[in-house]
């Protein structure tokens, strides 16, 4: 199944979550974190298809919002990546 075929079960779960109201302010800061490259994620949006908080949030995942990395797997862009995805890069 491709992944734009399970978007609706993906939005229904998106919308059903709820943030504990201890970790608000944390939520907030990372939110602003990746609002702040939204123009970026949105250009990758056009690209792909994928939601760009989607992108945000991988990025946030893989690589703290680190733009010196892979978006797959956090590691660094100058060196040739040891982890899956391996082998991409220089």
């Amino acid at each position: 199944m491709r992944y734009r075929d399970k978007w609706p079960q993906y939005a229904k779960q998106w919308d059903a979550m709820k943030i504990n109201p201890s970790r608000q302010k944390e939520f907030d800061k990372i939110a602003q974190r990746i609002i702040a490259h939204k123009d970026v994620y949105k250009d990758i949006e056009t690209k792909t298809g994928v939601p760009w908080y989607m992108i945000g949030l991988i990025h946030l995942r893989e690589s703290n919002l680190d733009f010196g990395t892979y978006l797959g797997n956090g590691q660094s862009l100058g060196k040739q990546t040891t982890i899956v995805p391996k082998g991409r890069g220089p």
